[in-house]
């Protein structure tokens, strides 16, 4: 696999107007029992972290509970134990971003078996593909992978893969550029998720978190859907559609405007495909969005946290732009055309989406399959 756009897509006779960025390999044996071993250990650490980290602390605890109070020792040897792992889940000096440069964190090894098993691509669409063109009149003036912006990549998924994947991998900086991803708050309560996550320089999914990033000029990825677009595949009644929550999500418009920076619309192919969820009552839906954190039993490969085989195909929309010059602080005194500016530019936003899946669906297999904004 390599990021030279000169290599052939796995996806025959693309769409005109479209520039190759990353390109996968095409041949399915490219894919080692190295790179399964690989891809299989470090999920299961990693994504599996969200099973194992609670149930480890429960079992430390319960060991702890069950020793005599009188053997002082074995109880204070499991209480340091346990108080150990909760201190490197909370603070620690390798959780800064310095220490993911100094180890060469984005350059592991382990990052081309990832790509290699999801066949990882990204392509350029270069159309304008608003219903307005002229929110796109400083195209040519913006290098989007060095100046500041907010990609906005679509789905989330059941975990954001598709998010982690334009943010970790060194290939993945060549193709988006380095950015901050914004997630939710509930990971700094697993210990290896959150050193990941300060490696990258993650964001917390708080406003004043993202807002302080852009603020120091930092560009920021997000996943709009959140994790109620997590829950959107329970509703489903056909498996020939797609769903991306959108259409109350405008808060990452608003801080676009308010800082006079452009949304860069990513839809990737296969981001919703790559785990399954047991469907639960609906009111843990309502309990996950409201704590900020997913509440819900997943699983992929032979029932464990292993991701399935699935083809990522990024394609990566032409920047939109707030339709005016003026940032937020020239609508304090109105706010009714401050939100009118919001509106005009989330529908732009929607529209791209929609235009991206629509146009490059049937080159990724899923021709009769439709999009859903919700």
């Amino acid at each position: 696999m390599t990021s030279k756009p000169t290599l052939s897509s796995l996806y025959p006779k693309l769409p005109s107007n479209c520039r190759i960025a990353v390109a996968a390999t095409p041949t399915e044996s490219y894919l080692s029992l190295y790179d399964r071993i690989i891809v299989y250990t470090t999920s299961l650490t990693f994504v599996g972290s969200i099973f194992w980290t609670p149930a480890f602390f429960r079992w430390v605890y319960r060991r702890w509970k069950s020793i005599p109070r009188q053997d002082k020792k074995r109880r204070a040897i499991y209480a340091g134990i346990l108080m150990t792992f909760i201190s490197i889940g909370i603070v620690g000096p390798h959780r800064n971003e310095k220490v993911g440069q100094w180890i060469g964190f984005r350059t592991w090894k382990i990052w081309k078996s990832w790509l290699r098993y999801f066949a990882y691509e990204v392509i350029y669409d270069e159309t304008l593909s608003t219903p307005d063109h002229s929110s796109n009149t400083h195209t040519n003036n913006l290098d989007w992978k060095t100046d500041q912006a907010i990609l906005a990549i679509i789905p989330h998924g059941i975990f954001p893969f598709a998010l982690a994947f334009a943010a970790l991998p060194q290939m993945a900086i060549d193709a988006f550029g380095t950015f901050r991803p914004v997630v939710a708050s509930a990971t700094k309560f697993l210990p290896f998720v959150r050193s990941f996550i300060s490696w990258i320089h993650g964001v917390d999914a708080s406003v004043r978190y993202v807002e302080a990033a852009l603020t120091n000029g930092d560009r920021v990825g997000v996943a709009p859907g959140g994790i109620a677009e997590i829950f959107a595949s329970q509703t489903s009644t056909s498996a020939e559609e797609e769903y991306a929550i959108l259409h109350s999500r405008k808060g990452f418009i608003r801080l676009a405007i308010k800082h006079g920076i452009p949304v860069v619309p990513i839809y990737c192919f296969g981001g919703s495909k790559l785990l399954n969820q047991l469907n639960l009552h609906s009111f843990l839906e309502r309990i996950s969005i409201f704590m900020r954190v997913s509440l819900c039993l997943f699983y992929g490969k032979m029932g464990l946290p292993i991701p399935f085989r699935q083809r990522l195909l990024y394609v990566v929309g032409q920047p939109i732009y707030p339709s005016s010059d003026y940032k937020y602080r020239d609508f304090v005194t109105n706010g009714t055309e401050f939100e009118a500016q919001v509106d005009e530019m989330h529908r732009k936003v929607c529209y791209s989406i929609i235009n991206l899946f629509d146009k490059y669906k049937e080159y990724y297999g899923w021709a009769d399959k439709k999009l859903q904004i919700l």
